[in-house]
């Protein structure tokens, strides 16, 4: 018999309560001391003709310590519970958060990180991305940034740079790319996107993106192994766009590469590390830490 989240307390959201709910949240879990954020400075700059938020950890945390096997969410913590999205998924607020409204969709059930994609975890992103907006991102495995073997997907409603959501939402807003797969002018990795409809329903615009999603697996031979396990691959999902990276590996000289970079933001652990950037270059860590 397979696990399950073990909810203690029920709320549903909805579109009428969830900013509301998760703004509660945020001041339980600091209360109780379940969110230990990541202190950062962090700077806008450009490399390579890419714009990027780097973020310089303050301090180290003992985040890199867990121990993998371990499921946070085989029960999570109901002091960073913030409310059930479907009959399949709970919204958490995520421990090691560096950013605020730092969100993650958690399958109720056990599932591994990476199985495909399903209807559900796309309704989860479009019913989230609709409702608070920010920028949603999925690392499917160990090798594409995933610290938790235990499906979740993340969203992060609060501004990721100086000039939008994200760092790189102007290189996809500029591209002549319509609501067909193709690849954006300005991404010097291998990747596709799509642009997402304006109008539609939760379920409508979920749906699209899934449709979208199974397309761009196939266009890429992303081949499900015999344990049901897709290739390590990144997704990224706003309102108005989907891309999907391939991954081959989750660092490059020991910087750590994991969804947000291929939104034009990363993390780096000290000053050498900003320092090795600037000398390798964002777009050559980037081309590095995808598969060809």
């Amino acid at each position: 018999m397979m696990a399950t989240v073990d909810t203690e307390g029920f709320y549903q959201l909805s579109r009428d309560n969830i900013n509301r709910r998760i703004e509660h949240s945020i001041e339980v879990a600091e209360t109780s001391g379940a969110l230990q954020t990541i202190a950062t400075a962090g700077a806008m700059a450009q490399s390579c003709g890419l714009p990027l938020m780097a973020r310089l950890r303050k301090q180290q945390t003992n985040k890199a310590t867990t121990n993998k096997a371990d499921n946070p969410f085989l029960p999570y913590n109901p002091s960073l519970y913030v409310g059930d999205i479907s009959a399949s998924h709970v919204c958490l607020l995520n421990k090691f958060n560096v950013m605020p409204r730092h969100l993650l969709m958690v399958a109720k059930e056990e599932e591994d990180q990476s199985v495909p994609l399903t209807p559900a975890d796309f309704f989860s992103l479009s019913f989230m991305l609709s409702n608070v907006g920010g920028l949603a991102f999925y690392n499917s495995s160990e090798l594409s940034g995933a610290s938790v073997n235990h499906k979740h997907l993340q969203i992060i409603s609060s501004p990721l740079s100086d000039s939008g959501d994200f760092a790189f939402e102007g290189i996809l807003n500029q591209s002549k790319l319509g609501d067909s797969i193709g690849c954006v002018e300005g991404f010097p990795y291998p990747h596709l996107a799509v642009r997402l409809p304006e109008h539609g329903s939760v379920s409508e615009r979920g749906n699209f993106a899934y449709q979208n999603y199974l397309r761009m697996v196939a266009r890429l031979s992303l081949i499900v192994d015999l344990n049901g396990w897709l290739p390590p691959y990144n997704l990224l999902m706003s309102k108005s766009w989907l891309w999907l990276v391939p991954r081959k590996q989750p660092e490059v000289e020991g910087i750590a590469v994991n969804a947000l970079a291929y939104a034009g933001a990363i993390m780096l652990d000290s000053r050498a590390q900003l320092q090795q950037l600037a000398k390798m270059g964002f777009a050559q860590l980037l081309q590095a830490a995808a598969k060809e």
